[in-house]
């Protein structure tokens, strides 16, 4: 979808290519979006009490104080009210674009991201920010024109990483990535990777032109197909090859509580790749195989995955054993091991329940 607001293309910006906008400006933004958002659900939620806006302090992170009256003034911005952005970094919105903004403008995955396939994907952001940035609060207020334009870099961000992933269609990173079409590239898509404008591209897609931009159209819809759009791209020095990274990888998991298997094996496996690169690789990789030949196996797409299965899981030695290969206290890995199998264990009870129509204790 079209947003205004957006900086510029640039047609002339030789290799590839300078973000359109700074990582601090995209933090900034985040939390403009968060106050806006917050503003309409407040629209609907006051009480005219003055515990209202309790909640809602809450949730931007004000623990030791209650937002101000001047809340509800359109043209107060973030700063005005005391808000910081780590008091909303751990927030969906800010772990995703966050990520999105390093695969859309550095190509850099981020292998601790969820799967676009899921609500943190870069197409059901865009639709939910697109719905804010439609909303008449946002749009009939003058006073909110700073919103709008945050908004609207929020939504290029979402856009170029959905675009990446659609280029990048037969990399290992997104094989298991089912929420991305793979039909083609859309001209607005491919001006978003390449920093041309689109009415450049339409002319370099003109037949008569010699080498030009080879496209498809389904009737309705002009597209380039992905490894065409790709090959061009390097053919014009606007490609980045992709990099793999992990965000906080000296994270101590043992901190963390886990709802699920698949979270606190994502974890380690998260962890694992870490530390297989790391210098110490080899004796890391000896160590897990040591306690299981078949514990360790390593992707093409560079992650690894472990073979935990519920029997090690509830073997307390045994997770003891992998928590110290991987430099973690063994005994509190084997714990947080329990803890997400018994997790597991309650959620299909209470699931088996809850069809049956059965009465559940309450957590």
């Amino acid at each position: 979808m079209h947003t205004n607001n957006l900086p510029d293309l640039d047609d002339s910006v030789p290799g590839n290519l300078r973000p359109p906008f700074t990582k601090a400006t995209l933090r900034s933004d985040i939390v403009t979006v968060l106050l806006t958002e917050a503003r309409r659900v407040d629209f609907l939620f006051n009480r005219f009490d003055d515990n209202s806006l309790a909640p809602l302090s809450r949730l931007l992170g004000l623990e030791a104080q209650c937002l101000s009256d001047d809340f509800r003034s359109p043209d107060v911005n973030w700063e005005q009210l005391g808000l910081q952005y780590e008091m909303v970094h751990a927030t969906a919105l800010a772990v995703g674009l966050e990520a999105m903004y390093d695969l859309a403008f550095s190509a850099e995955v981020e292998l601790s991201f969820d799967a676009p396939g899921s609500g943190w994907g870069p197409f059901w952001f865009s639709r939910i920010l697109t719905d804010l940035s439609n909303s008449p609060l946002v749009t009939d207020l003058e006073e909110c024109a700073f919103s709008r334009e945050a908004i609207g870099r929020c939504i290029r961000v979402c856009d170029t990483a959905q675009a990446r992933l659609i280029l990048e269609e037969s990399e290992g990173f997104f094989v298991d990535w089912s929420g991305i079409s793979s039909v083609g590239i859309s001209i607005r898509q491919l001006s978003l990777l390449s920093g041309m404008t689109e009415a450049s591209l339409r002319t370099l897609a003109n037949p008569k032109r010699k080498n030009y931009l080879k496209t498809q159209s389904d009737g309705k819809n002009t597209f380039v197909v992905p490894a065409v759009a790709k090959a061009w791209l390097i053919s014009k020095d606007r490609y980045i090859p992709l990099s793999r990274a992990i965000r906080n990888p000296e994270e101590d998991l043992t901190k963390r509580s886990f709802s699920t298997i698949a979270a606190l094996r994502s974890a380690l496996e998260q962890r694992v790749t870490v530390l297989l690169r790391g210098p110490d690789g080899d004796q890391v990789s000896a160590a897990l195989r040591e306690i299981c030949a078949d514990l360790v196996n390593e992707q093409s797409s560079g992650l690894v995955s472990l073979g935990i299965t519920d029997a090690m899981l509830a073997d307390t030695a045994t997770m003891t054993r992998i928590g110290n290969a991987l430099s973690l206290r063994g005994e509190l890995v084997a714990l947080r091991g329990v803890e997400a199998l018994a997790a597991d264990q309650l959620n299909f009870v209470r699931a088996q329940l809850a069809a049956a129509g059965l009465p559940q204790l309450s957590s």
